[in-house]
């Protein structure tokens, strides 16, 4: 809940949400957080397929003149879904680890700007190598493409399916 409270657009309704949440339960906000973390993890899971029609629009959106089938924007959206998923939870915590084995320095995962310019670099290379390919456009085209791509996937699908994850575990705790 502490990232919620910290690093979300809509805070302060967040805020608010989990003080009239706690209240409610009449229990502390960390037992609150206990529950919400236990409850959380499987509904984020399946949370997880509504990204995948949230990209797709974008790609659509982008590549509109191309005139592909929705089928394989719907595919291609998985596929990034897929690397998303498999960079943000399985690749850069191990890195994570490595890292802070490697240089103790490293230790705070908050102030660790190397990470998240890894996560940009490689997501960015992964989307217009992707685009490039399946759209068969030429790099100038693709490459504004993918940065506007990264930017609405990491500001508003990465937002909408951190607050439907929110709302949803709130509604049912």
């Amino acid at each position: 809940m502490k990232d919620y409270r910290q690093n979300f657009i809509g805070k302060n309704l967040i805020n608010a949400q989990i003080e009239k949440k706690a209240s409610q339960l009449a229990i502390s906000e960390d037992e609150l957080a206990a529950k919400y973390d236990s409850k959380s993890e499987k509904t984020a899971k399946f949370l997880l397929f509504g990204m995948i029609p949230l990209s797709s629009f974008f790609i659509f959106l982008l590549f509109y003149n191309k005139r592909v089938l929705v089928y394989e924007t719907v595919i291609l959206s998985t596929e990034l879904n897929i690397f998303f998923i498999s960079m943000y939870y399985l690749l850069l915590p191990l890195l994570l680890i490595i890292f802070s084995f490697v240089f103790p320095s490293l230790n705070n995962p908050d102030d660790n700007e190397f990470i998240l310019i890894f996560y940009l670099v490689s997501f960015f290379l992964y989307v217009t190598i992707l685009f490039y390919k399946f759209y068969k456009q030429k790099l100038i085209i693709t490459v504004p493409k993918s940065i506007v791509f990264i930017f609405l996937y990491n500001i508003i699908v990465v937002s909408i399916y951190k607050f439907l994850v929110f709302e949803t575990v709130m509604f049912f705790l």
